[in-house]
């Protein structure tokens, strides 16, 4: 028999606006000393793993293995191009494939990419890659689909839908045995509903009205660009190994809220896949996934735009119940290349020319 699902923990990471609401897609040069990122010090690295051992052991949290070489492998679904113009290009994707890419390297994962597919092809790469046999080799899975959405949905090259739901579903305990106790790790950039978020400014009187439905503000539909579009009785186990729950180790990191969009800069890619992977490029080697994600969300709330527009990323955690290091050999101090280098400068520097001035560079997603 099948076992049900259990419920879901989902952990909203709200926005906190600044003071004063950028007039930028990009986040604004740096004042406050104590938001400054300081480069890690030359450490062995051996003793950074030491620190994040003992530092697991004293919480009482177990840790994920993460040694294998390679650690794991990642599948990135991209979707930016639309049969018969059913939906606008996504312009910029492109720059979060190539991100995306570059991170899960450096992640040390081996990466398989898919463009435009149908959704029978969406759904035939997904069987695929959960019944890979090489998963057994491996420490840790991750998908990434970057598409047009709606409401729990991706829309797919033709039009058609796939339910974000059967994605995760294929790679539960009961479909995907091989990753039984590993982690699974998706990522999910798209929009899922017409809302947009306003920025409320610190000290902002009526805050209230600006959560009535009266207040919300939808896009009108002819101009959104979107990725919008049992009774027996219970007992404790010891051995974790004679039964294990059919939905655990996922973490779903989703790039906005339900019912809201999800904004993308044509020239450089969504505000949420830039903001992940600038976090992961400078902390992945020290901080554990649930950090990383933490400190992913204060880095997206620094985005705005020239309609004081803000978004707010989205964790679900299912039954996550270790703690997730990658070990990675990354930091600030290393970068591979000069792409990777201008996802940080972006951020740690000047910001690019306003949006106000090349207003048509932002889509929706």
């Amino acid at each position: 028999m099948t076992q049900p699902m259990s419920e879901p923990l989902s952990l909203d990471l709200f926005d906190t606006p600044m003071i004063e609401v950028s007039s930028t897609c990009s986040t604004p040069t740096i004042t406050d000393n104590s938001l400054l990122f300081i480069p890690p010090q030359d450490v062995p690295s051996i003793y950074a793993k030491q620190k994040r051992s003992n530092s697991a052991l004293e919480s009482g949290m177990l840790t994920y293995k993460m040694t294998a070489i390679p650690r794991g492998y990642a599948m990135i679904i991209n979707i930016n191009s639309y049969d018969n113009d059913v939906l606008e290009e996504r312009k910029g994707s492109s720059k979060d494939v190539e991100n995306l890419s570059d991170l899960f390297e450096h992640l040390k994962f081996i990466t398989k990419i898919v463009e435009n597919p149908t959704r029978k092809e969406f759904m035939r790469e997904v069987r695929s890659f959960a019944e890979d046999s090489d998963h057994e080799k491996i420490d840790m899975m991750a998908l990434a689909v970057l598409s047009h959405g709606r409401n729990g949905m991706i829309i797919t090259h033709e039009g058609a839908k796939v339910d974000t739901e059967w994605i995760y579903s294929q790679f539960n305990n009961q479909k995907c045995p091989l990753l039984k106790g590993k982690p699974k790790f998706f990522i999910i950039q798209a929009c899922r509903g017409d809302e947009t978020d306003k920025a409320i400014l610190q000290g902002q009187k009526n805050r209230l009205e600006s959560f009535s439905p009266a207040s919300r503000k939808r896009r009108p539909p002819t101009s959104v660009d979107t990725d919008t579009q049992y009774a027996g009785s219970s007992s404790y186990i010891e051995d974790l190994g004679r039964a294990r729950p059919t939905w655990e180790d996922i973490v779903i990191a989703y790039s906005t809220i339900p019912g809201y969009v999800s904004i993308r800069d044509r020239e450089s890619g969504t505000w949420f896949i830039q903001s992940l992977c600038q976090t992961f490029f400078q902390h992945a080697h020290e901080n554990n996934l649930i950090d990383l994600l933490m400190k992913t969300s204060e880095v997206l709330s620094r985005y705005s735009n020239e309609k004081n527009e803000k978004q707010t990323c989205n964790i679900e955690l299912r039954h996550m119940y270790k703690r997730l290091y990658f070990n990675a050999d990354i930091s600030v101090t290393s970068l591979p290349n000069q792409r990777i280098a201008g996802i940080l400068n972006r951020s740690l520097s000047t910001p690019p020319a306003s949006p106000a001035v090349h207003s048509n560079l932002i889509d929706e997603d």
